[in-house]
């Protein structure tokens, strides 16, 4: 018993601040979040997905739970939270949650919308990083938003819906 209790006491925690996700969303940048998630799960890592505004019927996919909250005041990361994640409309708000703690945060960049920009204020005061979907977005954002290069900044490869959505055989 004890051993669970300081396995489950000390296991990393990923919190995701999200407005969509599988299944009620199936686009690329909700996959691309599901798989980043099966992959931290499948390494010992606690997974929880915040959606922001959605009412929904179910509480987890493929294993990753869910939590329902109506508006951004009712999101309470956990203390226990290592990383927060974050990807496209949702970011300004993730943003906005995250600037109130110390924890470090992740947002994914699927496209050029100028909305799910970090400002270069949050740049200096948060630990950020910035995570592009393909080289070419990265290019265009930093040559449109230069404080950006400031970021630690990483590409993700393209992520094909059907080839994660699978069902699990374990």
């Amino acid at each position: 018993r004890r051993d669970v209790f300081y396995r489950d006491l000390y296991m990393p925690t990923a919190v995701w601040i999200l407005q969509s996700y599988p299944p009620y969303v199936l686009g690329g940048a909700e996959f691309a979040a599901h798989r980043v998630n099966r992959w931290l799960a499948d390494h010992g890592w606690r997974v929880t997905v915040i959606m922001v505004g959605v009412s929904a019927k179910h509480s987890e996919f493929e294993g990753i739970p869910f939590q329902h909250v109506a508006k951004e005041e009712d999101v309470c990361i956990p203390e226990t939270a290592n990383v927060v994640f974050s990807q496209l409309d949702a970011s300004v708000m993730a943003r906005r949650i995250v600037s109130r703690t110390r924890i470090p945060y992740i947002q994914f960049i699927h496209g050029l919308s100028n909305n799910s920009m970090p400002d270069a204020a949050f740049l200096d005061q948060a630990r950020c990083t910035l995570i592009y979907n393909s080289q070419h977005t990265k290019k265009i954002c930093e040559s449109a938003h230069p404080h950006l290069q400031r970021a630690s900044v990483h590409i993700m490869h393209p992520i094909i819906p059907h080839t994660v959505c699978t069902p699990r055989t374990d």
